[in-house]
């Protein structure tokens, strides 16, 4: 209430008094004096004239404004018009107008109140001789100092630049900067006839032109590199005002940089990758840097990058395979329980992200996407159907219509297979058929089975629930074969092992099958449980491995490791403290196998020695990961690769790099 009984004299006076200090270059001068002298020019145009509001406050403001930078402009030409020498004239007007520009360019924010209100007005109403106070600025500094002087500055720049004089040692950032403020003022002078570029290439010669076009990329590099970039926007307004087709220029430089900012930040991405690969991907756009751009081009030239480098593959590990590595993290995500709003944010980024896939790569996202939609379902490991839903209509937007069709597909398949299941069920309850087990069936169209079947044979307590299933799907589905997809199937057994305490065991089918065997007698080799479920005994034992680790199987005590001749029996004693056990995702537990034959290393030290010639380098990591995959090699531990691979260096077969990095063909094995 206070500062409305104040007059306008009170306020204007200590407007005039803030403008001073800005121009005196007042070192004391903070950014809270800056948000005093916005509320100062806020209160001079509002306060009561004359008992009503008006405009007339706001010229009066404005009015004064310019008679101060007038008189001030005034005091400097006087100096600059009595200087002969050229290099003192470039050095002096250098000096003025780097304070003036930046004193111009404070107190145009201190009044932006002004020029977003009074001056917006009074333009709409067709006073175009009003202008905000920048280009009130750039205009009186043209008419009072630019003018009488222009001959004078124009020849000491093309004495300096085309005549080469190295008489004096030449600063080429003070040419520069004279170059600057004439563009400036050019470019906020609206009443000239001709446009900036035509304007400069009027009064200067080519290599003047040139130089300034050159200074401006090389500025331009070392600016984006900066940590603040306060000038940058006025500068890049400057150089695109001169020379329109540096603007491309200065994309091309700004993508190197950021690309170059991009990988920097992948490389650190260590402890979640796909979360921190996201982050980085995300952040790029949100740099402090991109608040210099007003152009779309500028501002588009972070997504060009993104496309750049999430769409470079490289071989290896799934880290260098971007469409592979977010379909993982989605399948990551979406097995958790965390809260929903945190899962659906980050979904969320996920889909920004893969929204810079080329054609190809969303391609490849939208196959590996969906073969582990299918393992979650199949497994029944998703948080819930609300968030797989949620994810695949987000994508649907951004990854257009081959991710479209297959999510049709997909949900067309799901939607049948629950219909074949109901339809199953009603069929089985219809004949009066009691079922043993409870079928919870998924099944997917495939274009071909699998190459090796599964020669399985399962037990009477399962065999007469499929056999249902089968003939009930021969009679509604004559155009369709069945496959049962044994490997991926499971379910569940209640074990009674005492009268007071029963457990129930989650298994995959395999497991299931040997388990019932003990149904009939207490106790097996491996070898004549294998003949009874129809399976290898290598296959078997890997199955068997978890049960035994959780001690629902034991091996006999003459076994002093496991192999088909071991004894089998069924733990009378199980105890545990959770009644719902999950065997099927439990990690192989390790048997010891001391009487075990060990790996032959003739095999692995050849496959070391094929893959090496083939590739004649790789990493340590990729080495280890080619030679895993080899598939006459079977199940081979990671240390003895490493053993094998040292031994190699050891023999000057194989070699590090100079970085450490590499692995490859050592100089004598060359020669």
């Amino acid at each position: 209430m206070s500062s409305k009984k104040k007059s306008f004299t009170d306020f204007s006076e200590r407007l005039l008094v803030d403008v001073e200090r800005i121009f005196r270059n007042d070192t004391t001068w903070k950014r809270q004096d800056l948000v005093t002298l916005h509320r100062t020019c806020e209160l001079c145009c509002t306060v009561l004239i004359e008992s009503k509001r008006s405009q007339e406050a706001g010229k009066k403001v404005y009015l004064a404004l310019e008679n101060i930078l007038t008189i001030r402009l005034r005091s400097i030409v006087a100096e600059l018009e009595s200087i002969n020498d050229e290099q003192e004239l470039l050095r002096e007007y250098h000096r003025c107008w780097k304070s003036y520009q930046a004193s111009a360019t404070v107190l145009d924010i201190g009044c932006s109140y002004l020029n977003e209100n009074w001056v917006k007005r009074e333009r709409l109403e067709g006073r175009d001789y009003v202008y905000t106070i920048y280009r009130l600025a750039m205009i009186t500094w043209k008419k009072v100092i630019f003018s009488p002087i222009d001959r004078s500055l124009i020849n000491a720049i093309h004495h300096t630049m085309v005549e080469e004089i190295h008489a004096q040692s030449i600063n080429p950032s003070r040419i520069y900067t004279v170059l600057e403020s004439i563009v400036d003022m050019f470019a906020n002078d609206v009443n000239q006839s001709c446009s900036v570029p035509e304007k400069m290439n009027n009064v200067f010669e080519a290599k003047v032109l040139k130089s300034f076009e050159a200074e401006s990329k090389t500025l331009f590099r070392s600016m984006v590199g900066l940590d603040s970039h306060k000038e940058l926007k006025h500068f890049v307004k400057c150089a695109v005002s001169c020379i329109p087709r540096i603007e491309h220029e200065f994309c091309h430089i700004l993508s190197k940089h950021l690309e170059c900012l991009l990988e920097n930040d992948i490389n650190k991405c260590v402890r979640d990758y796909g979360r921190d690969y996201v982050q980085a991907m995300l952040s790029l756009r949100k740099l402090p840097l991109f608040r210099a751009f007003d152009s779309k081009e500028f501002l588009a030239v972070a997504d060009l990058v993104c496309v750049k480098v999430i769409n470079k593959i490289t071989d290896g590990a799934k880290e260098g395979n971007p469409p592979k590595m977010l379909a993982l993290y989605c399948h990551k995500l979406l097995q958790k329980n965390q809260c929903s709003e945190v899962l659906k944010n980050e979904l969320k980024r996920i889909v920004e992200v893969a929204a810079f896939l080329n054609d190809e790569n969303k391609k490849i996202f939208t196959k590996v996407y969906f073969a582990l939609l299918n393992k979650r379902r199949i497994d029944n490991t998703s948080t819930s159907d609300e968030n797989e839903s949620l994810m695949i209509s987000m994508l649907m937007k951004d990854l257009g219509c081959g991710f479209e069709d297959k999510a049709r597909i997909d949900r067309n398949e799901m939607a049948a297979s629950n219909a074949v299941h109901a339809r199953c069920q009603d069929v089985l309850l219809g004949i009066g058929l009691k079922v043993g087990i409870q079928l919870r069936m998924k099944f997917f169209k495939v274009t071909e089975l699998p190459e090796s079947s599964n020669a399985m044979r399962l037990p009477l307590e399962l065999e007469q629930s499929v056999s249902e299933f089968k003939v009930f799907w021969s009679q509604q589905f004559t155009k369709y074969g069945l496959y049962f997809n044994i490997p991926k199937s499971q379910g569940e057994l209640t074990m009674n092992v005492s009268p007071l305490k029963c457990f129930t065991l989650q298994v995959n089918t395999l497991q299931m099958a040997l388990l019932l065997q003990f149904n009939h007698q207490n106790i097996f080799t491996v070898q004549k449980l294998s003949e009874n479920v129809g399976s290898s005994p290598e296959t078997l034992m890997t199955a068997m491995r978890p049960l035994i680790a959780r001690k629902v199987l034991i091996v006999g005590k003459n076994s002093a490791a496991l192999t088909p001749a071991s004894c089998i029996t069924v733990c009378t004693d199980y105890n545990s403290n959770k009644s719902l056990i999950n065997i099927a995702k439990a990690p192989v537990g390790r048997v010891p196998e001391t009487n075990t034959p060990k790996l032959k290393t003739e095999k692995l030290d050849a496959a070391i020695v094929r893959i090496m010639e083939r590739e004649k380098q790789l990493k340590p990591q990729s080495l280890i990961y080619q030679v895993i995959q080899e598939h006459n090699l079977g199940l081979c531990p990671i240390k003895l690769i490493k053993d094998r691979i040292e031994n190699f260096m050891e023999k000057k077969y194989l070699e590090l790099s100079s970085d450490k990095m590499l692995l490859k063909l050592s100089k004598c094995t060359k020669d």
